[in-house]
């Protein structure tokens, strides 16, 4: 990441089942039956943010001040500048633009004054809020809005922190997860939890599934959540509750690299056979004793750390059972693939697989995965029934 008086308490349920402790709190400078409007600074970049970002631009509370996300960046063939989704929403909606350098090496400190100045040249806002933004937010910033800086994160905090919630998800099995509302302090995804939204998934979710799920539930209870924050009754911010309290392990959802999606053939083999029996040994990456690169793990046939954390958490995984949520929690980013020792006329061939589902075998009711099409380097997509 970038560095960028007592009162009775009382309940409120947000639509969506959950219950939420509020206090009255009236904050006098904002009275919705004046038809007054809060004022918001909203930073983002790509289609999720511009989901939330709507939500408030089209509810007649809110009017969104400025937008901050990333500038156009170069990308395709030809490298040609594409803006992030926010930016060109927000330029369509006549709304003002304020970007941040493009790279760490573009976060110098003039950039970034430059910045600070212009943001602070505008005017006073009541909330920030962070969809899917990328950066973490400076101090400065967070202490700009007049109410409340608020981030939502797609997962059941302080589980998987970190800016992969939906991949861990998936690929720990999980068959609940929540929409998380939290005030922003300066500790990436630990603030104070401010709303809960329960999410519940489906047994074939995807990567891409989860968050359209999860940043639609969050679009539409958003305007609402915040006007029950300000408007003359404050939701209670709650600490986020310690894990190890409930003898849970703290996971945390880093960011996956292309290593990430690395499966040895022979774990392959083993997932569309069906095989129950496996020393999960030969295949965890001993990180005491390998570093988790690509030539590293892959020359050795191991799995890198996310997944080998994986198995130390859930020992009794079957190879079908990881290689299936692996496929569904990694597609399309950072994919997964495997190198196979022949292949056609060439050895040591990396092949990308690109659509599976895990089957149960009617004799033996075992389950095994199905792979249903690949691609190997240097060849189109092609279906096949097995590799």
């Amino acid at each position: 990441m970038t560095k960028f008086g007592s009162s009775p308490n009382r309940s409120f349920n947000n639509g969506s089942g959950v219950s939420i402790k509020v206090k009255s709190s009236p904050i006098t400078n904002h009275k919705i039956n004046d038809q007054s409007r809060f004022k918001v600074g909203f930073a983002g970049s790509g289609h999720y943010s511009v989901l939330c970002a709507e939500a408030l631009h089209n509810h007649p509370n809110f009017e969104l001040a400025w937008v901050i996300t990333p500038p156009a960046k170069p990308a395709g063939r030809r490298q040609e500048l594409k803006p992030p989704a926010l930016l060109s929403w927000a330029k369509q909606n006549k709304i003002a633009v304020l970007t941040v350098p493009a790279t760490k090496a573009a976060a110098g400190k003039k950039p970034i004054d430059q910045l600070q100045t212009k943001i602070k040249n505008q005017a006073p806002i009541d909330f920030l809020v962070v969809v899917s933004f990328g950066y973490l937010v400076p101090p400065w910033l967070l202490k700009l809005p007049q109410i409340a800086p608020v981030n939502i994160h797609p997962s059941d905090l302080p589980q998987y922190q970190g800016s992969s919630p939906g991949q861990f998800s998936i690929l720990y099995g999980n068959a609940e997860s929540a929409v998380s509302f939290i005030k922003m302090n300066n500790k990436f995804d630990q603030g104070e939890i401010i709303a809960k939204l329960p999410l519940t998934l489906d047994k074939l979710e995807t990567q891409t599934s989860y968050y359209d799920k999860a940043f639609n539930l969050a679009s539409q209870h958003l305007p609402q959540i915040l006007k029950e924050y300000a408007d003359n009754q404050k939701l209670t911010p709650q600490q986020q509750i310690s894990l190890s309290n409930q003898n849970l392990p703290l996971i945390l959802a880093k960011k996956l690299s292309k290593t990430d999606g690395f499966l040895p053939y022979k774990l392959v083999e083993l997932a569309q056979s069906g095989e129950k029996e496996i020393d999960w040994s030969k295949f965890k990456l001993d990180s005491d004793k390998t570093s988790d690169s690509e030539q590293s793990h892959t020359s050795l046939n191991r799995l890198g750390s996310v997944l080998t954390t994986l198995l130390n958490h859930q020992p009794n995984l079957l190879p079908s059972q990881m290689a299936d949520r692996a496929l569904r929690a990694f597609t399309p980013w950072p994919g997964v693939w495997t190198i196979l020792p022949k292949y056609k006329n060439r050895s040591q061939v990396r092949v990308k697989i690109l659509q599976a589902s895990l089957q149960t075998n009617q004799q033996t009711q075992a389950p095994y995965w199905q792979i249903e099409s690949i691609q190997a380097d240097g060849e189109l997509p092609k279906k096949v029934n097995i590799i």
